[in-house]
């Protein structure tokens, strides 16, 4: 819906693609990572969300630059219709297969990915980044990359780097789906339709919440702590108010209630 010149799309089921964009974590070789300071220092969220420090690597190289790695992450949250193009059988195109794809589990947001991955070894081997020779894969990013990008990564200052939200210079409607018949109406809408992050990415504050790969952990004094609860998301959804709206923010998604396994219709996943 807003292609970029330096988009990485891959191809994917009934001649459909998913973008990607490049995070670019500086690095001097294959060991190195970067520190980078997560969280944020609102003392209401202090037991979730206190500043810690974590680290991110990049899986790809970048020859054409030196000192510089990068890893991948999905332009867009993943849509109803490119979940369902890798059912099976091809989906019909409507406007609401626009939607983040939402009422899934994290163990099907995980498989996926691995269907995904198997999808385009045997169909688009050669369209896959490689590293060493060696394919990538497609997985869920971790909480650490995914906030990273969402704060815009080395795309900004430190101290930008730092703030609540990425620099929104056109106000806070341009750019997220929050709580509001301002803004979301409270309920989901489309992706790409608002403007994006300063690394190209869309909708990553508000609209859907989005799983990443690890376990939830409460902070304890700027580390987490090492008993593991439910699936992390992070984001906000569009039932966020505006004042909660914030790259920092992370819940914890226990997988069953009363009624068995829990969907919620607010919760989807970029790759």
């Amino acid at each position: 819906p807003a292609a970029a010149k330096d988009d990485v799309l891959l191809p994917m089921p009934c001649g459909g693609a998913m973008a990607f964009r490049r995070v670019v974590v500086p690095s001097a070789d294959v060991l190195d990572d970067r520190r980078v300071q997560l969280g944020g220092p609102e003392p209401r969220f202090a037991y979730a969300e206190a500043t810690r420090s974590d680290y991110v690597g990049g899986g790809f190289v970048d020859p054409a630059v030196k000192n510089q790695r990068y890893y991948l992450i999905g332009k867009y949250e993943v849509t109803a219709l490119q979940y369902d193009a890798l059912a099976g059988s091809c989906p019909a195109v409507k406007d609401e297969g626009r939607l983040p794809k939402t009422g899934i589990t994290w163990n099907e947001a995980a498989f996926f990915a691995g269907r995904y991955t198997e999808w385009l070894v045997k169909n688009a081997l050669a369209k896959l980044p490689a590293e060493d020779g060696a394919p990538g894969f497609v997985r869920l990013p971790t909480e650490a990359e995914w906030e990273f990008a969402a704060r815009g990564g080395v795309a900004v200052d430190a101290a930008t780097f730092e703030q609540p939200m990425f620099p929104m210079p056109e106000g806070v409607q341009r750019y997220a789906w929050f709580a509001g018949t301002d803004s979301s109406n409270n309920e989901l809408n489309a992706v790409g339709l608002l403007k994006p992050n300063p690394l190209g990415l869309h909708d990553m504050l508000g609209n859907a919440g989005e799983f990443v790969l690890d376990a939830f952990r409460l902070n304890k004094h700027s580390r987490l702590h090492g008993q593991a609860g439910g699936y992390t998301v992070k984001g906000g959804d569009y039932r966020t108010a505006l004042a909660d709206l914030r790259a920092a923010a992370r819940t914890e998604y226990v997988p069953v209630d009363r009624n068995g396994e829990r969907r919620d219709k607010a919760t989807g996943f970029r790759l």
